[in-house]
């Protein structure tokens, strides 16, 4: 499969991003409010809360990339292939992620090879 650069653009800035070889990590600040889709399956995501740090975000095992921005399709690696359910949050307590699934789909959402899982519901007040 033949690799190309890809632009995109994450908060106003736009950057070209050349693509790595498969033991490459490519980190990059997820600001709260940007959405991001998956470049192996439907998945699109929005930030509820980003870290300070940049992170690795991942979806079916490769690289997210911003919304809007073409991409060259990828093969979802089996290993992250545990799907997403639409209007679910995905976190990972210690970076502070917290992600709200806008379009389902086959990919998990990991940060680098941690999966994220799926945020507790809170418990409603009782009414007597």
């Amino acid at each position: 499969m033949a690799r190309r650069a890809v632009k995109y653009d994450n908060g106003g800035e736009t950057q070209r991003i050349t693509p790595l070889k498969d033991t490459q990590v490519r980190t990059r600040q997820v600001r709260t409010g940007s959405r991001w889709k998956s470049t192996v399956d439907t998945t699109e995501v929005m930030v509820i809360r980003g870290p300070s740090k940049d992170i690795d975000l991942r979806c079916g095992g490769h690289a997210m990339v911003a919304s809007g921005t073409s991409f060259e399709a990828a093969e979802i690696d089996p290993a992250y292939a545990d799907g997403t359910q639409v209007g679910k949050r995905y976190v990972d307590e210690e970076l502070g992620l917290e992600l709200l699934v806008s379009k389902a789909g086959s990919g998990t959402l990991s940060v680098a090879d941690r999966s994220l899982h799926l945020k507790d519901a809170k418990p409603l007040p009782t009414s007597d």
